[in-house]
């Protein structure tokens, strides 16, 4: 196992965000990515002043139970004190630690998918202990159930199947107040075996990208949650492996990651979820990378890609407020500069607050700790967490930001892990085996 390079502190308070997975055709935590890509990612390590202002209130669990006195604040930036209760007693909802908005109370819920046809796996987290307890009964999601994702009002879960053939696509379902899942209907596409799933900032439709068929498709949301029909579909060059898709904060354009032609698609989305290439079409990637996932910064400024290849971050600037379009920036390692062993990049994601980035690494087995300067979008490391388990696939930060679950694919456990209000991560409770051939986790709050 390797071990971290620092762990910047622990300040009390504590921050969040969400989680999608991978593709069957790949070999986790293999030198080089895929056949015909490798080479280390060009450009040293960027730096910036980012880090948080966070200053160190006690520590409130949103639904839990306050470990602080009454009153003390988590004074983070942007953010009010939190509404603590007096020691030992229950908290109420706060406000999220430098967020700036309300947290979300109750006991999170957490969802595991994975490939083949094992079913979804629901778990209770406590936050304070890191204990996973399975919650209800499995969920049978289809075939391959490889991400996850959820709608603003956590009132339903969308999964990709990412099977290529008829049983490939989308399946829905409404969450119940205690968690329960209940299959509302599946849709298929253009192309069925989809690898990440993104919904528009209306609510109004929900994108996909198809690695096989290497498209990026688009579905109506019906008012209760069910899936609509194909609305649009991009076709990309043949051998493109679509692997992502993310929508601008507007919801005018649609960033989709192809691996296999080494590029970032760019499109245009009207309100019926047309999709139109934008110009140019697409952006050139690095030289021997291969943009794999990526998170948007809320300012619609940044966007920031991992390489499968290559084990690099990518940081792109974007006009989503003018013409959607991406001018690709620098090229940073993933891993430590010391680091000489095989590994391939996996997921990526901001904090709630979009002051701290990580990304997983396989091979090298750890979280990446990033800090992000809100200005012009330069990260500086701050340290490289082990994952405890192999092969860290995906992670999901929980929406108030407190905690960070990270699915190890190979070692089929979950790891949780504490954030501190300096961005940096400490293990939390015991890590616990899952589901067979994991490749994805969301947290989630009951509605």
């Amino acid at each position: 196992m390797p071990r971290a390079i620092s762990n910047v502190g622990a300040a009390a308070a504590l921050l969040g965000a969400l989680g999608c997975a991978p593709h069957a055709g790949e070999t986790p935590a293999t030198g080089g990515g895929d056949a015909g890509s490798g080479g280390a990612a060009t450009g040293g390590q960027v730096t910036g002043s980012g880090g948080s202002n966070l200053a160190g209130g006690a520590t409130s669990a949103v639904g839990g139970t306050a470990t602080g006195s009454a009153g003390d604040a988590n004074a983070g930036a942007g953010g009010n004190p939190s509404v603590a209760g007096a020691a030992g007693a229950t908290s109420t909802a706060g406000t999220a630690a430098g967020g700036g908005s309300a947290s979300l109370g109750g006991a999170p819920l957490v969802f595991v998918g994975g490939f083949g046809s094992d079913p979804i796996l629901t778990y209770e987290l406590n936050k304070m202990t890191g204990a996973l307890t399975p919650h209800g009964e499995p969920t049978d999601a289809g075939s391959m159930p490889s991400c996850l994702t959820v709608d603003a009002a956590r009132a339903h879960l969308y999964v990709c199947n990412e099977d290529g053939g008829q049983a490939g696509g989308l399946t829905a379902f409404s969450i119940g107040s205690a968690g329960a899942l209940t299959k509302l209907n599946h849709r298929s596409g253009s192309n069925q075996g989809f690898t990440a799933l993104s919904i528009s900032p209306n609510g109004k439709l929900i994108a996909g990208a198809d690695y096989d068929g290497g498209s990026a498709s688009t579905f109506g949301l019906m008012a209760d949650g069910s899936l609509g029909g194909e609305t649009g579909v991009a076709l990309f060059s043949e051998g493109a492996q679509s692997h992502y898709v993310a929508f601008d904060p507007g919801g005018k354009y649609l960033l989709v990651t192809t691996k296999g032609a080494r590029a970032m698609q760019q499109l245009l989305v009207d309100e019926a979820g047309k999709l139109t290439p934008n110009a140019p079409p697409s952006v050139a990637a690095e030289s021997g990378t291969a943009p794999r996932h990526m998170t948007v910064h809320p300012n619609g400024k940044f966007v920031y890609v991992v390489n499968e290849a290559g084990s690099s971050i990518t940081t792109y600037q974007w006009s989503a407020a003018t013409d959607g379009k991406l001018t690709r920036g620098s090229t940073i390692s993933s891993t430590p500069a010391n680091y000489n062993g095989s590994n391939t990049g996996a997921h990526i994601e901001l904090s709630p607050d979009a002051k701290f980035l990580y990304v997983s690494n396989r091979g090298h087995d750890s979280i990446g700790v990033f800090s992000v300067n809100q200005d012009n979008g330069a990260l500086s490391l701050l340290e490289h967490e082990p994952s405890r388990g192999s092969a860290p696939h995906d992670f999901d930060i929980d929406p108030n930001g407190d905690v960070l679950i990270a699915v190890n694919r190979k070692s089929s456990t979950l790891a949780v892990f504490r954030r501190a209000a300096d961005g940096t991560l400490s293990p939390l409770g015991d890590a616990v085996p899952t589901r067979a051939d994991p490749t994805s986790v969301l947290i989630t709050y009951p509605k």
